[in-house]
C-alpha cells in the first residue's frame, strides 16, 4: 500500500469516530433535555400541591403541642416505657382475641399479660 492510502484510511477512521461520538452526544443531550423537562413538570406539580396544602392548612387551627424537647430525660423514659408496655399489652390482647375467635390454643404468655 502506498502512503496516501494510509492517510485516507486513517482520515476515514477519525471521521467515522467523530460521527459516532457526535451521534452518542446528541442522544445523551436529548435524554438529558427530556429528563430536565420532566423534572420541571414534577416541580410544578409539587408547587401546586404545596399551594393547595398551605391554603387548606390556614383553615385549620392547630392545637398547641407540648414541647417534648424540654422534657426531662427520666420523665421521657418513663413515658416511653409505659407506652411500650401499653402497646405490648394491646398486641397481646388482640392476639388472644384472634386465637379465641379462630379456635386456636392460647399461649401461656398471652394469658399472663
Amino acid at each position: 500500500m502506498s502512503w496516501w492510502m494510509w492517510v485516507v484510511l486513517w482520515t476515514a477512521l477519525v471521521v467515522l469516530s467523530a460521527v459516532f461520538l457526535a451521534l452518542m452526544l446528541y442522544r445523551i443531550w436529548r435524554k438529558l433535555a427530556r429528563a430536565l423537562h420532566d423534572l420541571g413538570d414534577f416541580g410544578d406539580s409539587v408547587n401546586e400541591r404545596l399551594e393547595v396544602a398551605t391554603a387548606a392548612d390556614g383553615a385549620r387551627h392547630p392545637m398547641p403541642r407540648r414541647a417534648d424537647v424540654y422534657t426531662p430525660w427520666g420523665e421521657a423514659h418513663r413515658q416511653y416505657r409505659s407506652g411500650k408496655l401499653e402497646r405490648r399489652k394491646a398486641r397481646s390482647q388482640r392476639r388472644s382475641a384472634r386465637r379465641r375467635a379462630m379456635g386456636q390454643p392460647q399461649r401461656v404468655s398471652d394469658l399472663t399479660r
